[in-house]
């Protein structure tokens, strides 16, 4: 009785790993399914690995010409870029460590804060060569790169023969910043006019020079499309990357296998082999399946923002569930780390569903997506000697029907990157 028990235990818990397996297949996107399916085909015997035959339209089809690594977005660290640099330079070993070392030191932003006689002491190198090494680095592309404070970074990036300009990045940044123009103007004997257009200059300037670049903690980033929508006669036609992956079969030898004469212990294992490469087959079949009904779904239910390029709707995983009638934690799973391509970019599966709120007459829920494209519209036709505050930005959404409240005004503006009213305000005489 014991015994029996025991081996109902055991039975009970392969079983729950083997659906915690199948569940979590859901959160693998595209590539990550590729190398889970030629590890299986690996450790298990009884599987056989076959090519998918390529089928559909040329836009999507693997070819030497045009595949998928075509939609590969790779970026360089600022490491690897600078690095490549100094190679140019005709150094000893000596010099190209020292370059090394000050290169890896530059942080995220582009700076670098170390002293040039830390480094020295570090490195137990000659102070003049580490300060020789620095000036040619501050010398590499993008310009600006391992300053030491800002100013020296705007400063680097000016004409050093723009005296006014030079001053203004020199002395009166945190004035400019706290909007005091005519104070800044009147010490420097100009117009309001002319101050206006130096600090259009130094807007214009590149404060971070490693914007652009991945930074030396992360690694080359890849974004792989998992999904491929594409708009024909008004209809929307979606292409699936999995359908390109190898597949799986069962090899018939084993299942033939079954039948001949083996010792209890050979059968045994082949029908482990068999029964787990079924499961797994069949999991991944109903993984695709699954996937292809939620894809489906979100796509449809933003068919405007595919076909038109309108806002996108409030969806949430409430709205998927009702349409396909699974679960909301299986929608976000399948939700997880994948990627749709279309007419207008690469996007998130995940930014496809969009908070909302209420609207003050209707009820009706109005999406985030929307709120910060009228926003937006509303910033780029403002009288730039006059901009809206975000509170007058908020009775002008009110009268629109939008009921929003300023702190929220103020948050999508601030994730767009736009600027304050006193930074967007145009000084002119």
């Amino acid at each position: 009785m014991g015994l029996n028990l025991e081996l109902n235990q055991v039975q009970s818990l392969k079983l729950s790993a083997n659906l915690i397996n199948a569940i979590n297949l859901l959160e693998l996107n595209a590539s990550d399914m590729e190398g889970f399916i030629k590890k299986e085909f690996e450790e298990n015997v009884v599987l056989e690995y076959k090519p998918s035959k390529l089928t559909g339209s040329k836009k999507y089809n693997l070819s030497e010409e045009d595949n998928f690594e075509n939609y590969i977005k790779k970026e360089e660290t600022i490491s690897d870029f600078l690095k490549e640099q100094l190679l140019y330079l005709n150094l000893s070993k000596e010099e190209i460590i020292i370059g090394y070392y000050i290169i890896e030191n530059i942080d995220d932003d582009g700076y670098l804060r170390l002293d040039i006689k830390d480094i020295a002491d570090k490195l137990h190198a000659d102070l003049h060569i580490v300060e020789k090494l620095l000036n040619d680095i501050k010398k590499f592309e993008p310009i600006g790169i391992a300053s030491s404070t800002l100013e020296e970074c705007l400063l680097r990036q000016v004409d050093k023969d723009d005296e006014i300009l030079n001053m203004i990045i020199k002395k009166y940044l945190d004035d400019i910043s706290r909007n005091k123009f005519r104070e800044v103007s009147k010490e420097l004997n100009i117009s309001i006019k002319e101050l206006n257009t130096k600090v259009n200059i130094i807007k214009s300037l590149n404060p971070k020079p490693t914007a652009g670049f991945l930074n030396g903690s992360n690694k080359i980033q890849y974004i792989v499309p998992d999904f491929f929508v594409d708009v024909i006669d008004s209809q929307l036609s979606i292409k699936f990357r999995e359908d390109y992956l190898p597949k799986l079969y069962i090899n018939n030898y084993y299942l033939n296998l079954l039948n001949g004469d083996l010792d209890k212990d050979t059968k045994s294992y082949v029908e482990e082999k068999l029964n787990s490469a079924d499961f797994l087959i069949k999991s991944i079949e109903k993984r695709s399946d699954t996937i292809q009904r939620v894809i489906f779904s979100i796509v449809e239910f933003q068919r405007d923002f595919f076909i038109f390029g309108k806002s996108l709707r409030v969806m949430k995983l409430k709205d998927i569930e009702e349409i396909t009638g699974l679960s909301k934690s299986t929608i976000s799973r399948v939700s997880k780390n994948k990627y749709l391509e279309c007419g207008f970019g690469i996007f998130s599966i995940n930014y496809f569903f969009q908070s909302g709120i209420s609207g003050k007459d209707s009820g009706e829920s109005i999406s985030k997506d929307f709120i910060s494209e009228r926003i937006k519209i509303l910033i780029e036709n403002e009288d730039k000697k006059k901009p809206l505050s975000d509170q007058k930005i908020v009775e002008i959404l009110i009268k629109d029907g939008i009921d929003i409240k300023r702190r929220t005004v103020a948050k999508y503006r601030t994730e767009m990157n736009i600027d304050n009213t006193s930074i967007r305000r145009s000084f002119d005489e």
